[in-house]
């Protein structure tokens, strides 16, 4: 199968999973990347107890830094990686895949699997989630230092 829309969910603290994912996505998409969109979800706001300031105009300069800092990060991969559209959106990490996925009519979402930790066997993981409530393919990669 050829995907067209494929969602690469990112997350700065791993920044060396971008390349992986984008491997995978040049894979799934038969070299035809141009559907590729790399997303990264700000979770800086959620957490302020009753105040929302995800409208706020610092909110908004932080999600533009951010994906100057992806574009940044693409720049320094191979020349023969796609450089996809980078977008940083806030929210709960796993509601803003879904939610971006559902929006872009993706095809397929790829994400990295990390190490379970005890929050994760309390909570579930992002990938958990996103792999339970997705309506597409989902590709969860895991590196072989995990197994």
């Amino acid at each position: 199968m050829i995907y067209h829309t494929v969602l690469i969910a990112f997350d700065f603290s791993d920044p060396a999973s971008l390349q992986p994912m984008l491997e995978t996505a040049v894979r799934l998409t038969e070299g035809d990347a141009r559907g590729v969109v790399v997303i990264c979800a700000d979770e800086s706001d959620i957490h302020q107890a009753g105040i929302t300031q995800a409208n706020h105009p610092a909110a908004g300069e932080r999600r533009r830094r951010i994906e100057a800092d992806m574009q940044a990060l693409l720049a320094s991969l191979p020349e023969s990686l796609p450089r996809p559209v980078c977008v940083a959106l806030p929210g709960v990490t796993h509601d803003v895949i879904l939610s971006e996925a559902r929006k872009r009519k993706a095809d397929g979402i790829i994400m990295m699997a990390r190490r379970p930790g005890l929050a994760s066997y309390l909570l579930g993981s992002n990938a958990e989630r996103v792999l339970r409530h997705s309506t597409c393919s989902v590709f969860v990669l895991r590196r072989a230092s995990m197994r």
